[in-house]
């Protein structure tokens, strides 16, 4: 994914994040809060890997986006981010000290794309929405309540956009020879 395509989508995780937590509390609908808008919004984010390149990248983007908003809409917002290091069960324990804090909404970039159950029954039971992010979730599980969601770009349409560019980029400098180091990709070679 490009630079631009990865800043807007944290972009638009930040600011899903951001409505999301708003509406939320000036609802009262979170569990414990009050139905007066808070002056003080926390927000924790939980990544797969803070030294992904991509993942820090994502993150510079997001904490600039937030600290847009704090300008804009005059509020505080504490915004905390955990590393779970490639572990799901370090972040299933992460988005749990996130929700122990206080944390208005939590916005995930899970480890595991198809293990999000132990993260959804306890953002459901604490009534704390989340926001995940660049692994798209199954299908079946983002169902699972009303206030799990998904910003990000469709699996299966990015593999078969990032394929044509490569084919693209591969006739149009023929002079460029791709190798690789897996078999079954060598065979397609």
């Amino acid at each position: 994914m490009s630079g631009w395509a990865g800043r807007y989508l944290l972009k638009s995780a930040a600011a899903a994040a951001l409505g999301l937590t708003v509406t939320w509390t000036a609802a009262g609908c979170a569990k414990n809060r009050s139905a007066e808008v808070k002056r003080t919004i926390r927000i924790g984010v939980v990544v797969y890997d803070q030294y992904d390149t991509f993942i820090s990248e994502l993150m510079e983007c997001f904490t600039a986006v937030i600290n847009e908003k704090i300008n804009e809409s005059g509020r505080s917002i504490i915004l905390e981010v955990m590393d779970a290091a490639g572990s799901q069960s370090t972040q299933n324990d992460e988005v749990k000290l996130l929700i122990e804090k206080g944390c208005d909404v939590i916005c995930v970039n899970l480890v595991d794309r198809t293990e999000p159950t132990t993260i959804t029954d306890l953002a459901e039971k604490n009534e704390v929405p989340i926001v995940f992010f660049n692994r798209e979730l199954v299908e079946e599980d983002l169902e699972r309540w009303d206030h799990l969601y998904y910003v990000g770009a469709d699996a299966a349409e990015s593999i078969t956009e990032t394929g044509s560019a490569s084919m693209s980029f591969w006739k149009a400098r023929p002079d460029i020879r791709m190798q690789s180091s897996e078999p079954n990709i060598r065979s397609m070679l």
